[in-house]
């Protein structure tokens, strides 16, 4: 399940499967053509300087959500703007940092022998330029990170391994130069956006026809880019964050009145229909896996 550090400057929401002081695997996730080493959601107020490590992975993927970073390999500092990705790969000194707040996504794997070719045409693709714009239209890595953050549903390694390389191979093929033309994508954008930042407020997503475009267009048009519906995305997060106040231990009232739900009951029924479990059930899932 997910780790979560939090302070009064930062949220770091992930799935660490490696020792960063000696590159050692502790227990990663295994699919047919990936180990899959670390995936995180990070969330900075301020900004933020992380410390320069070796990459010990064969291949990272950072993927800004909102705010800017400045990331570098071997000294070389590129400007990473928000829906651009930067990657880096195994041997070099890495750092990462930004002057604002920012919030980014994280995915780190080895990619395994039948997939080696698809390693070597990455490194290919980004030997000169590192940061792909547009570099997940179809909204793969937060879907990734999702199945880390819920109980493991049928198919996890399969659609674990779909996902990884529908993500890889669509950064080796994408043209360098070719940022969301559309302004469909552009405002279907700002949506997804809006939902990450303020899901906890909006009490229901016909609210989201305030960029201009009716819900049933609405729904179609985010379905089209990014897999789900902004109903489900926007119900996603707040499950997501459910589970994040449950890990800690806080009582199913409390979720349900900060999730904004008229009853705990009614909090309830909506976790069981989304997780499978009771959310007392979660609660005390987590407790035992953590020796609370």
């Amino acid at each position: 399940m997910a780790r979560i550090y939090r302070d009064k400057r930062s949220v770091v929401v992930q799935n660490a499967f490696l020792d960063f002081r000696t590159g050692a695997l502790l227990s990663p996730a295994q699919t047919e053509q990936f180990t899959v080493v670390q995936v995180a959601e990070s969330y900075y107020i301020g900004g933020f300087e992380g410390a320069t490590h070796r990459q010990h992975c064969d291949i990272e993927l950072t993927l800004v959500l909102t705010g800017t970073l400045t990331s570098s390999a071997d000294g070389r500092e590129e400007r990473v703007e928000k829906g651009s990705a930067y990657f880096s790969f195994r041997g070099e000194m890495h750092g990462i940092c930004a002057k604002g707040s920012c919030r980014f996504l994280t995915l780190a794997v080895n990619i395994k022998e039948r997939m080696r070719p698809l390693l070597s045409a990455l490194a290919s693709r980004f030997a000169e330029r590192r940061v792909l714009a547009c570099a997940d239209p179809l909204g793969l890595l937060p879907r990734i990170l999702s199945e880390f953050s819920a109980e493991r549903r049928p198919f996890f390694e399969q659609n674990l391994d779909a996902m990884i390389g529908s993500l890889l191979i669509s950064s080796v093929r994408t043209e360098q130069a070719s940022p969301i033309s559309s302004p469909c994508e552009d405002r279907m954008a700002e949506v997804m956006n809006y939902i990450d930042c303020h899901y906890l407020s909006i009490c229901a997503a016909e609210e989201l026809s305030r960029f201009g475009y009716s819900y049933h267009y609405l729904c179609e048009r985010f379905k089209e880019i990014y897999g789900v519906t902004p109903g489900a995305y926007l119900l996603s997060r707040r499950m997501d964050h459910a589970r994040r106040l449950l890990s800690e231990g806080q009582s199913v009232s409390a979720v349900a009145q900060a999730l904004g739900y008229s009853s705990p009951y009614n909090f309830s029924r909506a976790f069981k229909r989304h997780t499978g479990y009771a959310p007392s059930q979660y609660r005390a899932k987590n407790e035992n896996a953590h020796g609370m």
